[in-house]
C-alpha cells in the first residue's frame, strides 16, 4: 500500500480524504489516481460526479489490481 500512497500527489490526497464515504471509496479513488495519472481537478471530477457508485453498479466490474485484494480479504 505504500508504493499506491507515493504514487499520487498531495493534492489527490486531500480531495480522497475529503470527498471519499468509506475506506473501500478511497482505495478505489486512490488506485485508480495512480493508473490514469489524474490531476487533483481531475480526480475530483470524478468523485463529485459519483465515479465509484457507478462503477460498483456497473455489470463488468474489473477491480484495479489493489481493489481486488481488498474484496477478497473480509
Amino acid at each position: 500500500m505504500t508504493t499506491l500512497l507515493s504514487q499520487i500527489s498531495w493534492s489527490n490526497h486531500l480531495a480522497i480524504i475529503s470527498k471519499a464515504k468509506t475506506i473501500e471509496e478511497r482505495h478505489f479513488y486512490m488506485a485508480l489516481c495512480a493508473k490514469e495519472n489524474y490531476s487533483a481537478r481531475e480526480l475530483s471530477r470524478q468523485i463529485d460526479s459519483g465515479y465509484y457508485e457507478r462503477y460498483m453498479l456497473s455489470k463488468e466490474k474489473v477491480l484495479p489490481e489493489p481493489i481486488k485484494g481488498l474484496k477478497e480479504n473480509p
